[in-house]
Parts: C-alpha cells; sequence; structure tokens
C-alpha cells in the first residue's frame, strides 16, 4: 500500500459526557504530570458527581478464609 492510499483514521463516536471529558482532558496538564495531592484531588473532583445507579437487592456474607475470613456483598438487579 503506498502512503496515498492509506485512509485516515476514523474518529471515534462518544456520548456528549465522554466527549466533553476527553477535550478537556486532551491537553497538558495530563494526570501523570501533576504531583500525588493534586493528582488525587483531580481525580477526586472527576468521580464526585451524582450518577443514576439501578435498583439492585444486596445481601452481604462473610466467607471462610484466613485468619478472619472475608465479606463481600452480593448484588442483583431488581427486575423492572
Amino acid at each position: 500500500m503506498r502512503m496515498s492510499d492509506a485512509q485516515a483514521p476514523a474518529q471515534p463516536v462518544l456520548e456528549p459526557a465522554a466527549a466533553e471529558f476527553a477535550a478537556a482532558t486532551a491537553n497538558p496538564p495530563y494526570l501523570f504530570d501533576l504531583p500525588p495531592a493534586e493528582g488525587r484531588k483531580a481525580v477526586d473532583e472527576v468521580q464526585s458527581g451524582e450518577i443514576d445507579k439501578p435498583a439492585v437487592d444486596e445481601e452481604w456474607i462473610t466467607v471462610p478464609g484466613g485468619p478472619t475470613g472475608g465479606r463481600w456483598t452480593v448484588g442483583r438487579s431488581r427486575s423492572r
């Protein structure tokens, strides 16, 4: 294939919120360029919004193992 035959890479199709996030983080400073405290703050801010969560039935169980066992949650989506 010749260079003149090459096609431009396809542009990804993103939901509006994802496109906004991608645009907002496209330029420096990148997360890995920030000092740890600033990086943590940036991640906390990005993850602080409210989101829709599906209704679930949850049950906490303790699984035997090790000195104290392990505590796990079992969640099942509710039927609509």
